[in-house]
Parts: structure tokens; sequence; C-alpha cells
């Protein structure tokens, strides 16, 4: 459970989303791995977009372990539920809910300076009014001031 918390974390992902990926939407590289979100809600083009996602070493062999015992087309994380993942992240925190994984990664990008078209493409939100209902309200200007300023610049 543990390692599908990290990974929503990691791919600014729905926990359910995260939940769905079978053996074939995850692939290692030397680096990172990639994860394939077709079919999912977090793919609202269904484009089939990948995002790169850094795990811990020990969380590396767990998934190495799950993918190698999964059978074709059964998910990765078969025997856990949105529920049960959910409990964990209340267990740590009260308000934590499915989606502050998610809204937790992108405002942590927004922190370090990330702009509105990359947080939207890592997010993979249709549109940015869609995005920026993730991000607090009091940060959603401050980011589009700097976007239109940015633009003016160029």
């Amino acid at each position: 459970m543990r390692l599908a918390i990290t990974l929503a974390w990691q791919g600014a992902a729905r926990v359910d989303d995260v939940l769905t990926r079978e053996a074939r939407n995850v692939t290692e590289s030397p680096d990172f791995w990639s994860v394939n979100w077709v079919g999912s809600k977090s793919d609202p083009f269904r484009l089939g977009q990948v995002t790169g996602v850094v795990l811990p070493p020990e969380e590396d062999e767990t998934l190495r372990s799950l993918l190698r015992s999964a059978r074709p087309g059964q998910r990765i994380f078969a025997g856990v539920t949105f529920r049960r993942v959910v409990a964990a992240l209340k267990r740590s925190n009260q308000a934590l809910t499915g989606h502050s994984l998610r809204r937790g990664a992108l405002f942590r990008l927004l922190k370090m300076g990330v702009d509105l078209d990359t947080l939207q493409r890592v997010s993979r939100h249709a549109t940015q009014d869609a995005l920026v209902r993730y991000l607090p309200e009091a940060e959603v200007p401050l980011v589009r001031e700097t976007a239109c300023a940015s633009a003016t610049l160029l």
C-alpha cells in the first residue's frame, strides 16, 4: 500500500488511477519508472500519457517483485482497494483524501517555480482551468501574473 501512495505522490496521480495500473503500464528505465496512464481519468485525451517516477530503492524492489508476479492483464495492486489507501492516509492525518496526494504534488511543484503549462502536462489536466482547482486560491493569481509577465517579455 505504501508503494501505491508513493506512486500517486510522485506521479501527481489519483489513487484510483494508480490502483488500476497493470504490469504492462509500468516499465523500468535506468533512472526512473515510466507509468503509462492510458485508459485512466489521468489521461483525458486517451493518448497514453507517460510520467517518469523516481522511487526510493526499497520501493524499487517492491515494484519489481509485484511486476514479476503479475499475470497478463492483472492489476499491480490487485489486493489493494481505494478505501484501504484512504484509510491509511486518514490514520496519518484525518484531513487527507484520495486527491490529497495529487494536490500536494502539484502544490510542491508550484512552490518550486514550475509554470502552469508544465503543471498541466505533468498533471495531465485537459485545461488550465481544471488544473487551478487543485491549487490554493491564493497562489493561482501569482502564477497567472508571472505567466503573463513572461509572455510579454517574449
